[in-house]
């Protein structure tokens, strides 16, 4: 089984990967990089690098992208060995801030260089925060995209256009990453069903999972609001103008909980969530039973 790590940048980021411990995702390897040094107690249980400590006063980077990277570098060899020998690694970051703008994309080289798949997560911020604070997170972004084999950018316009039912509190702006990196981690470690050899979902994702991604998710809390969930991924805010009839590849994840769920809905549900999907597309599909879970059904 490959070896994976999730690694934060930013202050953002740390929020992200902290919401993904709370959701359940204990199993995973976490790394927290940031350039504020009392960030670390806000999860104190986790591996934490701060970048630049021998050389910056410990208090971030105030929106300073250059120091953001002249810190990482200060720190590149401790970060080198927390990520070598792993086979993916997961970058999350809220760009915009200049620890996350300067530093992610040189956390993804280092990745690459080191031989890892490396698929980063990250936000786009407010229109409201300012054309500063958004110029910023582009410049980061197109860094960032030349060093990663795939990037999820979810805009946060875009999640408070969520239903409500998604969307409830500010914390759950950081839901679509949490829903994201579990969907791929549990098909990749913990599929009960998939259209691919299980040891084989890995090295399909290796060849097919690149580019510019999408991500889209449904909840539904019984059997009678599964067709509601199939319609929220359809069409979901986080799509923007996109569609399944345009993707070159689709990856979908059916988290059941069996004890709530009649399995042989699985089908209809998969079915429907294809249909617009050309031949051509490469497909990769799984269900993961959950117990622990809440709802009856997850669509990722």
């Amino acid at each position: 089984m490959p070896l994976m790590k999730i690694v934060s940048v930013g202050g953002g980021g740390h929020n992200i990967i902290w919401e993904m411990y709370e959701y359940g995702m204990r199993s995973a390897e976490f790394l927290v990089l940031n350039t504020y040094k009392e960030s670390f107690h806000k999860t104190p249980f986790l591996p934490f690098i701060l970048l630049g400590e021998k050389i910056s006063n410990w208090e971030g980077t105030n929106r300073n992208y250059r120091l953001g990277r002249k810190y990482f570098f200060s720190s590149k060899e401790e970060v080198k060995k927390e990520l070598t020998g792993k086979d993916l690694i997961f970058v999350v970051a809220t760009l915009g801030g200049g620890t996350s703008s300067g530093a992610s994309p040189e956390v993804a080289r280092l990745s690459k260089e080191l031989g890892a798949f490396t698929i980063a997560f990250v936000s786009m911020p407010f229109l409201f925060e300012g054309k500063m604070v958004y110029n910023l997170a582009k410049k980061g972004l197109q860094k960032l995209r030349k060093h990663v084999d795939a990037i999820i950018v979810i805009g946060n316009n875009q999640i408070i256009k969520l239903p409500e039912k998604y969307v409830k509190k500010s914390a759950d702006i950081n839901k679509p990453f949490c829903y994201a990196v579990k969907c791929l981690i549990d098909l990749i470690f913990h599929a009960n069903y998939t259209n691919i050899r299980a040891e084989e979902v890995f090295s399909w994702l290796k060849e097919n999972f690149k580019g510019f991604i999408r991500v889209a998710y449904g909840i539904a809390k019984d059997e009678n609001e599964v067709n509601m969930a199939i319609e929220d991924v359809l069409n979901s805010p986080l799509l923007e103008t996109f569609s399944v009839s345009n993707a070159e590849v689709v990856v979908l994840n059916l988290t059941i909980n069996p004890e709530k769920f009649k399995k042989n809905k699985i089908g209809f549900i998969k079915e429907t969530l294809l249909k617009e999907a050309s031949k051509d597309t490469q497909i990769l599909w799984g269900v993961v039973f959950d117990e622990r879970m809440e709802e009856c059904l997850r669509i990722t």
